[in-house]
């Protein structure tokens, strides 16, 4: 699921020159995308690595693009692979892959070796018969942050309208 927010300015901010228009909507864009980023993260489950590891709360980032132009465009994701599959969740039919679970097995149950590795097939069966529920932090993040946007956005004399493709 893709989110596309399309800025609009109002009002008298076309009055005060282009400049100024311009860095109103950068400085709105960068101050929600770091809002986001901070609420998404706070939504994420935390993983076998903690706070301080490698996993994918702290692979979620943001990138701005397009600053000084009227197509300023901010994103916020993951570059982890299995970051949709926390999202989205994973629909029955397809077990997921060997050793994806290993580390987890290894941490959270405290198995190791051959019973980490039968405990970790065990579970990846499972998954793949029942699928997994998702834990849409990024739509959730996004959505339940709509009016904070809207606040943001009046401060800046921006309107904003939030297209969900559909949804």
């Amino acid at each position: 699921m893709q989110f596309t927010a399309h800025l609009k300015a109002t009002g008298p901010l076309f009055a005060k020159g282009p400049e100024l228009v311009q860095h109103n909507l950068d400085a709105f864009v960068e101050e929600v995308v770091q809002m986001l980023e901070r609420e998404i993260k706070e939504l994420t489950p935390q993983g076998v690595y903690g706070l301080r590891g490698a996993g994918l709360l702290n692979s979620i980032g943001h990138t701005i693009t397009g600053r000084g132009s009227k197509h300023v465009r901010g994103v916020i994701g993951t570059p982890q692979p299995y970051g949709e599959f926390v999202e989205r969740g994973r629909r029955p039919g397809k077990m997921p892959p060997q050793g994806v679970l290993l580390r987890w097995v290894e941490v959270k149950l405290g198995l190791s070796g051959k019973e980490a590795q039968r405990v970790e097939y065990l579970i990846r069966r499972k998954i793949g018969q029942k699928g997994t529920a998702g834990a849409a932090m990024f739509a959730k993040g996004l959505l339940e942050n709509l009016p904070r946007i809207e606040q943001i956005s009046r401060r800046y004399e921006l309107k904003t309208t939030v297209d969900l493709n559909g949804q």
